[in-house]
């Protein structure tokens, strides 16, 4: 039987299979030599990332893909005028 799954249903159940939760992530200690050089800024959210649910961290992404996917309904101006073939 084929079952119709909606475009979050679909992200939901890859991101439960590939997610790297925050309790999986304490385990990963981030070397302080190799953040040392960042700037404080790009750390900062480079550790907030690395701590945060990565579906969670998706979701915030989910508006950008549906606007990338959506199918396009031009207007009448938008489209180029056909032109017509001189005789």
């Amino acid at each position: 039987m084929f079952t119709l799954f909606s475009r979050y249903d679909l992200m939901e159940r890859a991101l439960n299979e590939a997610s790297l939760t925050p309790s999986k992530m304490r385990a990963y200690a981030m070397p302080q030599q190799g953040s040392g050089t960042l700037p404080d800024d790009v750390r900062t959210s480079m550790v907030e990332m690395m701590n945060q649910d990565s579906r969670d961290y998706v979701k915030q992404f989910e508006q950008l893909a549906n606007t990338i996917t959506a199918p396009r309904n031009r207007g009448r101006v938008e489209r180029t005028p056909k032109r017509k073939r001189k005789r």
